[in-house]
């Protein structure tokens, strides 16, 4: 059971985008909302496109820059704080919490992306880039 869970989640990190999907469609059979499925689905697939991303840098530069990562999400919340304080005038944790998580969906969504592309190059041509 935990061998079947390991590769269940093993798989969810190296391609997040299947987590976004299992994601909606279990937040489709629940909520019976598209809007809201789409909004859990994307709250539950950013987790796993960081934790991606985070392995595909260690499996192409062979160096864990995770450290990097985290100080990355810090200046997007001060970003997304200082936007949220312009416009509002106040601070409304919740809504700086999601637009930091919405911001992070985003951001690493082309981060996978362009990791993917540059990796699958890098793989055909056997040389660095």
């Amino acid at each position: 059971m935990t061998h079947i869970l390991s590769v269940f989640a093993a798989t969810l990190i190296t391609v997040p985008i299947l987590s976004y999907v299992f994601a909606f469609i279990v937040a489709k059979q629940v909520t019976k909302s598209h809007r809201k499925s789409v909004h859990i689905s994307a709250d539950v697939a950013t987790l796993f496109f960081m934790l991606s991303v985070h392995y595909m840098i260690k499996v192409i530069w062979n160096v864990s820059l995770f450290w990097i990562l985290i100080l990355f999400l810090l200046i997007v919340a001060i970003f997304v704080s200082i936007l949220n304080y312009k416009y509002r005038e106040e601070i409304d944790f919740f809504r700086i919490l999601k637009g930091f998580w919405r911001v992070n969906f985003i951001l690493f969504i082309v981060f996978y992306m362009i990791l993917t592309i540059y990796g699958t190059i890098q793989g055909i041509t056997g040389m660095f880039i």
